[in-house]
């Protein structure tokens, strides 16, 4: 279970990290 929280934190900060990429954009 801890590894799939730490995947799934893991997809979460990718994702966060891809949106500020997104706004620093525009």
């Amino acid at each position: 279970i801890r590894a799939l929280a730490d995947s799934l934190g893991d997809k979460q900060d990718k994702v966060r990290r891809y949106a500020m990429a997104a706004l620093g954009e525009l």
